[in-house]
């Protein structure tokens, strides 16, 4: 089968190498996702150990349309029998890039045209939707008058991990903080530390990748439902990966807030997300942590610190500046952080260099490491 992996852009290569340890070898990359050819078992395998990708899709058809006579028999073509019952519920999602066909209710229109046609043969009286089952999820994105027609085997993106019961305002998404921790190079062996952990998502998303915890293990997906799929491969992927769970590992994880609530969270999506025996939790600002350790030792330091968007810009200024005044203080620190605060470059002009531009959802962002390491 053709699949299609999406990505939070900027982190393409990533993905390149993640599908590459899953033994598949991408054939095209493209600015959002990568293409490859796998079989069920690359559906079940993908979807469940995905850290840093979107979505996983099931290509039905890609070729070249430029007229809407041209896109209904695209459409028509496929056989939607052997994909989906033909009474199942189906949202269009169109995105339409520099491509003569623009007008998306047009082209959802369009769709619903000719599958009708294909299954009743155009006779619309006989046609009815089962509403009882989920919904299935096609995307249609005409690219250059190239069109590609997919069906979303994940359903909900898979940054949603199935554990995000307890939530605060502005949490960055679990797919970016995984991505980030990546780049950093962080050794599982050495000590890592979010000192700002509002949203706790990195110390959570760091502690599951030590423990080889596969982040969709607490979820379902649309692929499961499918009549076409044997359960029995599914079966026996979720019990590899938790047979590959390292249990006796220990790691040296810690999350800090100055707000007592965000700890309260933190503490109970951790336990969610059954990591919450390897990672310590302190109410604390950003200081050394108050456990006992090895203050030698060579520290991985990542952090996303507000934006400005809720604080006052003094209040904002004080926390970078107190971010520049710790790793000036602690040179076994190893320091990353994700802003789209702009004015903090006065603040770390020479400490720091830029070295990914990336999005947290749909803020444009820059992440920073610092310069003497």
């Amino acid at each position: 089968m053709n699949l299609f992996l999406s990505c939070p852009t900027g982190f393409e290569a990533l993905i390149k190498t993640e599908i590459q340890r899953a033994w598949y070898q991408p054939w095209e990359q493209i600015s959002w996702g990568i293409f490859f050819d796998g079989d069920q078992q690359a559906i079940s395998k993908i979807n469940l150990r995905s850290r840093v990708w979107n979505k996983l899709f099931l290509v039905t058809k890609q070729w070249y349309t430029s007229t809407f006579d041209e896109l209904f028999e695209l459409i028509r073509s496929i056989n939607r029998k052997e994909l989906l019952p033909a009474n199942h519920p189906i949202a269009i999602w169109v995105k339409s890039i520099k491509s003569t066909l623009h007008h998306i209710p047009s082209i959802q229109s369009i769709w619903k045209k000719a599958i009708i046609s294909q299954l009743t043969n155009n006779s619309w009286e006989n046609y009815s939707e089962n509403n009882s089952l989920e919904t299935a999820k096609i995307e249609i994105i005409l690219n250059h008058n190239k069109t590609l027609i997919m069906l979303n085997t994940s359903w909900e993106s898979l940054y949603k991990r199935g554990r995000r019961e307890h939530q605060l305002i502005a949490p960055i998404k679990e797919n970016v903080a995984a991505a980030l921790i990546l780049l950093s190079g962080w050794k599982f062996h050495r000590p890592f530390i979010d000192p700002m952990c509002w949203s706790w998502t990195i110390a959570i998303e760091a502690a599951q990748l030590a423990r080889n915890i596969a982040p969709g293990l607490q979820r379902n997906f649309f692929f499961e439902k499918l009549s076409w799929f044997d359960k029995n491969i599914h079966a026996k992927e979720k019990e590899e990966a938790r047979w590959k769970i390292f249990h006796e590992k220990k790691y040296e994880i810690i999350g800090q807030d100055s707000d007592p609530e965000a700890i309260k969270t933190a503490k109970l999506n951790a336990e969610k997300a059954w990591v919450a025996d390897t990672i310590v939790f302190e109410e604390n600002s950003f200081t050394w942590p108050e456990k006992q350790i090895d203050r030698s030792a060579i520290w991985t330091v990542l952090t996303n610190p507000p934006y400005g968007e809720r604080l006052q810009p003094a209040d904002l200024w004080l926390i970078y500046e107190n971010l520049k005044k710790i790793f000036e203080e602690n040179t076994n620190l190893n320091g990353w952080f994700i802003t789209s605060y702009e004015d903090i470059r006065p603040i770390f002009w020479d400490e720091f260099r830029k070295t990914k531009h990336c999005y947290n959802g749909w803020q444009e962002c820059l992440f920073y490491k610092i310069k003497r390491l």
